[in-house]
Formats: C-alpha cells, structure tokens, sequence
C-alpha cells in the first residue's frame, strides 16, 4: 500500500480503507490496516479509532474496545460524542444499562456534548424498567 519513494500517506488515507471493513464485520481485515498504518509512522486520528471502536462494540469485543480507549487516551487523542455514542448505544443493545450510563455521566463530566443520535439509546437506557414495554429499533 506504501512505497518509499511516493508521497507518505496520512490518516485521512487509511480511515476508509479501516472503516469499510469494519462496518461489513471483517474486524480482523480493520484491525490489520490499522496495525499497518501504524507501521506506516502513520498516526491515527479520532476516526480512524472510532471506526474500529464501534465496528469491535457491535460484535462484542469489549476487552478489544478497553484496549484501543487506553491506547487512544495515552496518545492524547480524546475520545468525542461519536466515541461515546458509539458505546452507550453499543452497551444498551446488549443490556449493560449501568455501564451505558456510566458511560454518558462520564461524557458530561469531561465537557463532551451529546448530540440527538447519542439521546436514541439513552432513552432505553434511563427507562430501563420499562424497557419491555418499549420496542427495539429496527436497523
């Protein structure tokens, strides 16, 4: 994918290339053009981690997901309302209403606005009692 002799790419090169596989679940396909951008000296941004991050919550893969948080916060890249829409919606589907709510006072605490998509699934999330009585979104 990188020659030496041609133009160094940046991220803005690689963030399709990760987001499209992981958005079809071949989240091992992501996680390699990841690790290649990264050997690249390429630095990832915001997008590129999101794209993984959510691609790892809608399969499960939440030690994955610890991980690449840890690692996006030592490399100071702060996580936005996409990260943490991304993760409340994520734990809800999979019914861990308090992490998903932990997850949005944590949001607020450090300055991060919600945006209308990140209220969607807090309003399963706070009626959790009545959850039975309200229906699943449809994809």
């Amino acid at each position: 994918m990188y020659d030496e002799k041609w133009i160094k790419p940046s991220a803005d090169c690689f963030n399709p290339v990760i987001d499209s596989p992981c958005k079809q679940g071949q989240l091992d396909e992501a996680s390699s053009l990841f690790h290649d951008m990264i050997n690249y000296d390429v630095v990832p941004d915001v997008f590129s981690y999101n794209s993984l991050i959510h691609g790892l919550c809608e399969f499960g893969h939440w030690e994955e997901v610890k991980r690449l948080l840890v690692d996006m916060l030592d490399k100071r890249i702060s996580p936005d309302v996409f990260t943490y829409t991304a993760l409340i919606d994520s734990l809800r589907n999979v019914e861990r209403t308090q992490e998903a709510e932990s997850v949005f006072g944590l949001m607020i605490k450090i300055g991060v606005q919600p945006n209308d998509v990140t209220y969607n699934p807090l309003l399963f999330v706070f009626s959790k009692g009545r959850s039975h009585a309200i229906p699943k979104r449809r994809d």
